[in-house]
């Protein structure tokens, strides 16, 4: 069985490789991939702000052409390097926000190790406290028995959004999963709306003033509606080719 120090040590390595992910996915630092020591299969990442490389993080990277780096594609530990440059805190605040992500993250590890395996029969509020980290059935777990899977869109951080390389539009999708306190689909009149509201907006804004608008949508024709969400698309603009 883990101790208390085993899950703060496991806390802070996800922390750590989530930050990473996120600084290179948002394009905050420059990634550069060479070959590892250790494996064949192992790059050594190297992590340079855009406009000073004096200073740079090191750290092991196990897939080496992603298009969305997730967490576990980084491993620690992560390394320091400062060309005798002294590396100074301009924002207290973000280490001690890292610190207590790691400290939450660590009492749920505690938490979900004492709670029995969960089946059809458990509560929602016994579903609300789990931990799920990942399983093998889950999406990227099951590339092998399909040679020719390709990932062609890259999931945004709203979870039900989708963007495909090369399409000039976002996909909004239902989700039918329980998160927090409600399924993440899409109501009704949310594609009934969806593009005269956009409309709307754009004649109220000043022109400099960007409307992610939505330009159609399509939603299920049942009578009862908590049926038919179950359906709703929607489909938006992206401006990334504006900006």
């Amino acid at each position: 069985m883990a101790v208390v120090g085993d899950y703060q040590v496991q806390a802070k390595a996800e922390t750590t490789e989530r930050l990473i992910a996120q600084l290179v996915n948002e394009g905050l630092v420059n990634l550069t991939l060479c070959p590892g020591t250790k494996s064949p299969d192992v790059l050594e990442g190297r992590m340079t702000p855009e406009c000073d490389e004096s200073s740079r993080l090191k750290t092991d990277v196990v897939q080496g052409n992603g298009s969305l780096w997730r967490l576990k594609d980084f491993k620690v530990p992560v390394t320091l390097c400062t060309e005798g440059v002294d590396i100074q805190e301009d924002n207290p605040a973000i280490a001690r926000e890292l610190r207590n992500s790691a400290d939450m993250l660590a009492k749920w590890m505690e938490i979900a190790a004492k709670k029995p395996l969960l089946d059809l029969s458990s509560s929602f509020i016994d579903w609300e406290q789990v931990l799920i980290t990942g399983h093998p059935s889950h999406r990227a777990g099951l590339c092998a028995p399909f040679p020719q899977f390709s990932m062609t869109d890259d999931a945004q951080a709203s979870i039900r959004t989708v963007s495909v390389p090369g399409y000039g539009f976002d996909i909004k999708f239902f989700l039918a999963c329980l998160i927090t306190s409600a399924p993440r689909v899409l109501p009704n009149w949310s594609a009934d709306v969806a593009s005269n509201i956009t409309s709307v907006l754009k004649k109220l804004f000043p022109p400099d003033l960007w409307v992610f608008g939505e330009v159609a949508a399509v939603t299920g024709s049942q009578e009862n509606v908590s049926d038919a969400h179950h359906l709703t698309c929607i489909l938006q603009g992206n401006m990334e080719a504006k900006a």
